[in-house]
């Protein structure tokens, strides 16, 4: 196994690391997490490397951070933010951390829109952050406008907060956290703004 996946990782290219993973399954050795991982790197699109991702699944290989971060960290430009969140969350293991590769992605595409989509539900991810500085303007516009359409919005008012704390206007997003951790149902995101409330809150007291 270590013999093999040192050749599938120092293949000069995708074709040799798949040819290299066929000769594995031929002696009966089955790729592990770590081979498809190199090859989800090596592949060539995004379409190919979700391929292997859905391969892993079905031989009952449970998928990692590293497989989704890289999986997300291929071209996206012409995929649907939506279409992507919608797959990944009926993914039986989906943590928060591979979200930034695909925030990441996106911006660097320059498919801000569909940054912000992401950035939406993920607003205290660092590269949802990054995001919002760099275009803040155009996040809080997109997010005002979610809100505005609906005020009762699970993320709205969420992201629309961190999106003002984030660009120094801490009084505004005051309102917008409180009543994001009324709709909050998650304990994490409620411990967060609450956090977030207090060092404002310390802040504003101080000015």
């Amino acid at each position: 196994m270590v013999t093999y996946s040192t050749l599938i990782s120092k293949a000069p290219d995708y074709d040799t690391a798949k040819e290299w993973v066929e000769i594995m399954r031929g002696e009966g050795i089955q790729p592990n997490v770590v081979t498809y991982n190199t090859l989800i790197s090596k592949a060539p699109d995004y379409d190919t490397a979700k391929e292997w991702v859905e391969t892993m699944r079905g031989e009952g290989i449970q998928p990692n951070v590293v497989t989704y971060s890289t999986l997300f960290s291929k071209d996206l430009s012409g995929k649907s933010a939506d279409a992507i969140l919608a797959w990944y969350l009926a993914q039986e293991y989906h943590p928060e951390i591979p979200i930034q590769a695909a925030i990441a992605t996106y911006r660097k595409s320059g498919r801000i829109d569909q940054s912000l989509r992401l950035a939406l539900d993920y607003p205290h991810l660092p590269a949802a952050r990054k995001l919002i500085r760099r275009h803040g303007e155009e996040a809080l516009s997109y997010f005002a406008d979610i809100y505005e359409r609906d005020p009762q919005h699970p993320n709205a008012s969420y992201a629309l907060g961190v999106a003002l704390m984030e660009l120094g206007r801490e009084q505004e997003a005051r309102p917008y956290l409180k009543k994001a951790l009324r709709l909050a149902r998650k304990g994490h995101r409620k411990a967060v703004i609450q956090k977030w409330l207090r060092q404002i809150d310390k802040k504003l007291s101080q000015t």
